[in-house]
C-alpha cells in the first residue's frame, strides 16, 4: 500500500493533468513513482482502474498515455496484469447481493459490473490495440478466456469485456477484421452467438 505522499501525488496528477501540462506532470510522477517503482506503479494504475474509469475519453487519453511514457519496464504488460486481476475479482462478485449492498438499481438496466467491465475493456482496448499493440497470450487469452466464460454463467460479462476491447480495433491499422487474430477472436464470438440463441 503507497503512503499518504504518494496518495496525495497520485490523486493530484488524476485531478490536475490535462494536455497542456502534460509533460511538466509526468516528470514529476516519474521522480515520484521512481521511488519505489514496483509499489508505486501498481497504486498508480489502480488508482485509474478504480476510481477514474467515468471521465472524459480525452482525459483517459491523458492516463493511458502516461502509463506507456511513465518509463517503467513492461508498463503496458503490468497495467493489463491489473486489469486482469480487477477482472477476475468482477466475476466473483454476486451481482444481485451487490445491488442490495448498495440499495439500487443499476441505471438504464445495465448492471454494475457489466458497466464497469465495459470501461475495463475499453481502456484495455484503447492501451493496446487502438495503438496497434498487440495483446500477447501471456497476458491475456482471449479464446482461452471466452471457452472459460462459455463453461460458466459468466458468459454474458466476458462476451461484454472481450467485444470492448476488440471494438477499440476500429481505431488501429493492424487489428483490423481481416487480421487473423482479430478474426479468430471474431469466429469464437459467432459460435457463442449461434450456440446460444
Amino acid at each position: 500500500m503507497a503512503g499518504s505522499n504518494i496518495s496525495e501525488e497520485v490523486r493530484n496528477f488524476l485531478n490536475t493533468t490535462a494536455r497542456n501540462n502534460f509533460i511538466q506532470k509526468m516528470e514529476e510522477l516519474k521522480l515520484l513513482i521512481n521511488q519505489n517503482p514496483q509499489v508505486y506503479f501498481n497504486y498508480f494504475v489502480h488508482q485509474i482502474l478504480l476510481k477514474k474509469m467515468n471521465v472524459a475519453p480525452a482525459i483517459l487519453q491523458i492516463y493511458i498515455d502516461a502509463i506507456k511514457v511513465i518509463g517503467i519496464k513492461d508498463s503496458i504488460s503490468l497495467t493489463i496484469s491489473v486489469i486482469m486481476d480487477l477482472f477476475r475479482k468482477c466475476m466473483l462478485i454476486n451481482e444481485d447481493m451487490l445491488n442490495q449492498v448498495l440499495s439500487q438499481r443499476p441505471q438504464q438496466g445495465v448492471s454494475f459490473i457489466k458497466q464497469y467491465l465495459i470501461q475495463l475493456g475499453q481502456f484495455l482496448g484503447l492501451l493496446t490495440v487502438a495503438n496497434n499493440r498487440p495483446i500477447y497470450a501471456k497476458e491475456l487469452d482471449i479464446k482461452q478466456l471466452l471457452v472459460e466464460g462459455f463453461t460458466s454463467e459468466k458468459m454474458k460479462y466476458v462476451v461484454t469485456f472481450v467485444c470492448r476491447i476488440l471494438k477499440e480495433c476500429q481505431k488501429s491499422t493492424i487489428f483490423k477484421n481481416q487480421n487473423p487474430w482479430v478474426k479468430a477472436n471474431l469466429d469464437i464470438l459467432k459460435e457463442i452467438y449461434l450456440i446460444i440463441s
